[in-house]
């Protein structure tokens, strides 16, 4: 167990690749519920403070709470009611975590479905059509991301996923079989286009130009 996951911890090497660091709380399992091994209150989970319980769904806990604060750019609260909703699985605060503005819905500008004139209104933010490659849990804004995170985050130690569970989520294995940079590039609202960009008719995929794009720079 790690037992301090928090964003200081978690180091970006020069190729962009996240590294997970600092092992100084760091315990074998099982973890002795005698041990005094708190992380930083932002971050720790209910059943260390509780009941003292060691185990690896701490570390999750935290790494959900980490996604809570990167998705919802917030501080996260160290105590108050805040910090317990937190904890009781309630993440309503930080406001929703999937992107839900990527795709006009059939009111949005005031268009219409039919006068979008494109299927399931996959039509961009700027008004493009969104690429035929992206993935329907972007284009479908099904809150993937905030049913993962409140997977990690319950406040049951049991009811929260392994690590191996989180990445064979369909959402996680597409990005992770998709992606082809780091931590820090933009790679796009919908990620990279793939290598081959032409769809199963052999016609070019629609390009998508992002008007925001100018202020996203590599660190």
């Amino acid at each position: 167990m790690h037992l301090d996951m928090k964003p200081a911890n978690v180091f970006i090497t020069f190729e962009g690749t996240l590294k997970i660091g600092d092992f100084g709380m760091a315990a074998k399992l099982p973890v002795p519920q005698s041990a005094e091994r708190e992380g930083d209150r932002e971050y720790i989970a209910p059943e260390i403070l509780a009941s003292s319980l060691y185990d690896t769904p701490a570390d999750i806990f935290s790494t959900g709470l980490m996604m809570v604060e990167i998705a919802a750019n917030i501080i996260l609260p160290d105590n108050g009611l805040h910090w317990q909703k937190l904890r009781s699985g309630d993440l309503s605060d930080a406001g929703k975590l999937s992107s839900g503005n990527l795709c006009l819905g059939d009111d949005d500008n005031g268009l219409s479905g039919s006068q979008l004139n494109v299927s399931s209104s996959r039509r961009y933010k700027h008004n493009q059509k969104v690429p035929e490659w992206a993935p329907n849990f972007m284009v479908n804004n099904d809150g993937a991301l905030d049913k993962i995170v409140k997977w990690m985050t319950s406040p049951e130690p049991g009811n929260r996923p392994t690590a191996k569970e989180i990445l064979a989520t369909p959402e996680a294995r597409w990005v992770d079989q998709h992606r082809k940079s780091g931590a820090v590039i933009f790679e796009g609202d919908f990620g990279p286009p793939p290598e081959d960009t032409t769809n199963e008719a052999g016609e070019p995929y629609p390009m998508v130009v992002d008007n925001d794009i100018n202020w996203r720079r590599e660190l």
